[in-house]
């Protein structure tokens, strides 16, 4: 089989990691876990978070519809990415509310295995978790997601991407060095890079124009 035929049957199958990622799961065992498994836990979370409140329905028919367990991030356009995105992003949003909550936890895990939101969606993940630094919980989606950023948006510009990895960067070191992040490390991280303010006050307008503040 030649290089080019190699390649194209790659895009065919999907191809997974040696373990693939999980929130919720021992790692050892997330092979083992199929797909339609997750989507229940999932799907059940989430139906859990709209009895607390109605805003997550939505979801139901769009993220969460049956259809998507069978999508492939990877072999969707640019612009069919940034747009799944948005909504992938909409949601985080409101569930940073709710983060603590297991049923919160059961969300992220779809979200992880077949939206693999920690290589495309890292800012919409530390949107969602920031506020949360200092629990487990977040020292371990921070460890999951990846340094490098596969879908760059486009309405940023060079340098707020290239601050981006820096604040990913630097909560990855940090959380390999500590148990938790605790507040003053953040602070102190806030004095010398300008960017974090700024991707915080991002954060927070954000969330106020989507009344998502709690």
């Amino acid at each position: 089989m030649s290089s080019l035929k190699q390649q194209l049957q790659k895009l065919k199958v999907p191809q997974q990691p040696k373990h693939l990622q999980t929130f919720i799961f021992d790692e050892r065992e997330s092979n083992l876990i199929e797909i339609d498994s997750v989507y229940k836990i999932g799907l059940d979370g989430l139906e859990e978070l709209s009895k607390l409140d109605e805003r997550f329905a939505v979801y139901q028919e769009t993220l969460f519809s049956s259809t998507s367990k069978q999508l492939n991030r990877d072999l969707l356009t640019i612009k069919e990415n940034h747009a799944l995105s948005q909504s992938i992003s909409s949601l985080l949003r409101l569930l940073s509310g709710y983060f603590l909550l297991k049923s919160a936890h059961c969300v992220i895990e779809y979200l992880i295995r077949r939206y693999s939101i920690t290589i495309y969606d890292q800012a919409s993940i530390l949107e969602c978790i920031l506020p949360y630094h200092s629990t487990p919980q977040f020292k371990k989606l921070i460890e999951m997601i990846s340094p490098e950023l596969k879908l760059v948006d486009k309405n940023n510009s060079l340098a707020s991407n290239v601050q981006l990895q820096r604040i990913i960067s630097f909560l990855k070191y940090e959380c390999s060095r500590y148990h938790v992040l605790e507040r003053d490390v953040l602070v102190s991280e806030c004095h010398r890079h300008l960017g974090l303010i700024e991707f915080v006050c991002q954060t927070v307008k954000s969330a106020y124009q989507d009344k998502t503040l709690s």
